[in-house]
């Protein structure tokens, strides 16, 4: 969807920041609606904005000049006169002020400024000297920048429907014909349009998609916090069981006794949301002090005995040993929970997966046909 807005919006919003111009400008940043800006309304509503400023800067200074008539101290005249000059340095600055003023909101909406096509004056000065369109009659000079207008918003047709928002009935009366160009007397008339109520709701799915990625950058810069709940759990560890762990006890049970130097990644690229809630994946490296039990008939067939054994009873020796350790777990935290102000809670009981990382190297005590 292509939107065209005339100059006559523009101009009653010359600050380029109200509801409508911003509302439209957002739309066309998210590329929902291309917003293309012909040139005689880039130029309309520039020089008649550039020429109230000079004009509004010119009765400032002029006001200024005569304080010094008005009761002041010429103790203050040079400070006047130093104002005097800032004014009159502003007035000559008011037009590339203004300038880049459209330039950002150009650049925000991701719009096309036309540039004069000169290829068009031939059919605008056929259809001014025959009265033809958008002309009201012939020879109608007021009309001549609406026709360039015109022309521009016939060639953008030919690639798109075009939605234009005017307030020249003239204009209107002279595109509403036209196949592909509807119209709207106001912001209001086209943001009631079915089309744009469809958009709305893709703008409202981008808005929503926006406020979960902010959350999330949010979120993540909340490390330290993530980081307490791991040590916090970590330091508890003094008791924790594992079983079918690649050590040689019965059944692979071991006991973790301690866990130090916890590591802490969050898996970012794999972090959903569903149900307004994030799934934060984290993994823990750190190293666990384990003990295990092994069967001493077992226990005697290795190559070397571990001299970190001790006898636990008549049938298992007791082997105390440091391993890598791996923790994962996936940690649910409401969005709503915490904000730029309030640290999100994260309490850990325990993690879903935890393994040790037993490598060859440990296990060359054993037999071979173990």
């Amino acid at each position: 969807m292509i939107v065209v807005v005339d100059s006559t919006e523009f101009r009653r919003d010359r600050s380029l920041n109200k509801q409508d111009l911003a509302r439209l400008k957002d739309f066309g940043n998210k590329e929902l609606i291309e917003i293309h800006i012909p040139w005689f309304i880039y130029k309309e509503t520039t020089t008649h904005t550039v020429l109230e400023l000079e004009t509004e800067l010119n009765k400032v200074k002029n006001s200024l000049a005569s304080l010094d008539k008005r009761g002041i101290s010429p103790n203050d005249f040079n400070s006047l006169r130093q104002i005097l000059k800032s004014v009159d340095e502003f007035r000559l600055n008011v037009k590339s002020s203004n300038k880049l003023l459209w330039d950002n909101y150009i650049k925000d909406a991701k719009a096309t400024l036309h540039p004069f096509y000169p290829n068009h004056s031939e059919d605008v000065f056929n259809a001014y000297f025959d009265g033809g369109k958008p002309f009201k009659s012939l020879k109608s000079r007021n009309d001549i920048p609406d026709a360039f207008i015109y022309m521009t918003i016939k060639e953008l047709s030919k690639k798109d429907d075009v939605h234009l928002i005017s307030d020249d009935n003239n204009l209107r009366d002279k595109c509403v014909d036209e196949n592909k160009i509807f119209v709207h007397k106001d912001f209001n008339c086209f943001f009631s349009t079915p089309e744009f109520l469809k958009l709305e709701i893709s703008y409202e799915k981008l808005l929503e998609i926006e406020k979960i990625k902010l959350a999330k950058e949010l979120l993540l810069g909340y490390k330290e916090v993530f980081e307490a709940a791991v040590k916090e759990y970590t330091d508890s560890v003094n008791f924790l069981e594992l079983y079918e762990t690649p050590l040689r006890s019965d059944n692979g049970d071991a006991t973790v006794r301690s866990i130090d130097e916890p590591i802490l990644t969050i898996d970012e690229a794999n972090i959903d949301f569903y149900s307004n809630q994030f799934y934060v994946p984290i993994i823990v490296k750190a190293t666990a002090s384990v003990d295990y039990l092994v069967f001493k008939a077992d226990y005697w067939t290795y190559n070397d005995i571990p001299k970190y054994s001790e006898d636990w009873n008549e049938y298992y020796y007791s082997i105390e040993e440091s391993f890598p350790i791996t923790l994962k777990k996936t940690i649910i935290i409401d969005m709503n929970s915490f904000d730029e102000d309030t640290e999100p809670e994260i309490e850990i009981e325990e993690f879903d997966e935890i393994e040790l990382e037993v490598s060859e190297d440990s296990m060359d005590g054993y037999p071979n046909n173990f």
